[in-house]
């Protein structure tokens, strides 16, 4: 039985030609995650956007600057999106977006920590107790948190994205349309500057 042998060079080429293609679709994906093709979309088109200013605390405790929805009628599906960094103060701190008359808060830590919890008039019960997460930017650097809410039932269907890595997701019950800027501070004084808030939906 004869075996057919293939040539040295025939092989060389099929190899080097096996590598550059490997290496074009590598090009390719880090070109695509770079542009955003794998990113998360929000559930509607842009609809506003808002500068929700500075906000401080002189001690411990916590604060929500409530936002009313800018919808003249509020879509069932709809997405709110913050984005906000540590500006000086207390770093065993905390800064996020609540929904709903605090039904659902979702925050970040400036030491690289993440946490989400419901409110209701008699208790505050951690769905995510504070704890590291690697997508949290520390110090300083600015954090994007992103909610998507699907009302087609009751209670609402939430997705809590953090720098656009989902971190959670579950039903609730929304008390109001709000949504707010919440700052807690398990310490000392502290300052977070809320960038921006955007709502994405159909009015």
């Amino acid at each position: 039985m004869s075996v057919i042998r293939t040539p040295p060079q025939a092989a060389g080429r099929v190899l080097r030609l096996a590598a550059a293609a490997l290496a074009l679709v590598a090009v390719a994906l880090v070109l695509l995650i770079a542009l955003g093709a794998f990113d998360p979309r929000p559930l509607g088109p842009l609809f506003r956007s808002s500068y929700p200013g500075s906000l401080g605390l002189e001690g411990g405790g916590e604060f929500f600057q409530w936002q009313p929805s800018p919808f003249a009628t509020l879509p069932a599906r709809r997405s709110v999106r913050l984005t906000a960094h540590h500006v000086s103060g207390e770093m065993d701190s905390g800064y996020g977006l609540a929904l709903g008359g605090g039904a659902l808060t979702v925050a970040v830590s400036p030491l690289g920590e993440v946490a989400v919890w419901a409110t209701t008039a008699r208790e505050k019960r951690y769905l995510l107790p504070w704890q590291p997460w690697p997508h949290v930017r520390t110090g300083a650097a600015s954090n994007e948190i992103w909610l998507d809410i699907d009302a087609t039932a009751n209670p609402a269907h939430v997705t809590a994205w953090v720098n656009r890595e989902r971190l959670w997701q579950g039903e609730v019950a929304l008390a109001s349309d709000e949504v707010a800027a919440w700052l807690g501070s398990y310490g000392g004084a502290v300052a977070v500057d809320f960038t921006a808030l955007t709502w994405y939906g159909d009015d």
